[in-house]
């Protein structure tokens, strides 16, 4: 049950925007710079260099019709072998582990905010196809690191 719960959960973050800080707090809010050799958005974590074992990729550069400038980011849930990999964008670090059974992921880290949001405000397209879900979600959290 866990395993189809993670299964499908796609996180789609695009171009957000938050009241309390500036839009130019969030890198790449727009998804306008991309490192084409390894196919991902400039500041933003994919299971891309995951899926790129099973030669398939999961989180794309759009062109055809993004919200605001030139690119936008286009996810898609992938199946490698029996396992299906949502399409994810994170300000966080990803990480997977391939050896578990069944494979697990993992968000950490992300952006520190310095305030409390008024509002979340963002533009995002959603075609379900076959029992697809998707979820928005923005975490913040009360974190003092230590010395």
């Amino acid at each position: 049950m866990k395993r189809n719960i993670l299964l499908l959960i796609s996180i789609v973050v695009v171009a957000f925007q938050l009241n309390a800080q500036n839009r130019d707090d969030i890198p790449n809010p727009s998804f306008e710079d991309w490192d084409d050799e390894n196919e991902e958005p400039v500041s933003w974590s994919t299971p891309n260099p995951y899926t790129a074992l099973a030669m398939t990729q999961c989180v794309f550069k759009e062109t055809d019709d993004p919200y605001d400038g030139n690119f936008s980011s286009k996810l898609v849930s992938v199946a490698v072998k029996t396992f299906k990999v949502p399409g994810v964008v994170t300000l966080g670090w990803l990480s997977v582990d391939i050896l578990a059974q069944p494979p697990a992921a993992s968000i950490d880290g992300g952006m520190p905010w310095n305030s409390r949001p008024a509002k979340l405000k963002g533009q995002f397209k959603y075609d379900p196809f076959d029992g697809d879900t998707c979820a928005v979600i923005a975490i913040f959290t009360r974190y003092i690191p230590t010395k």
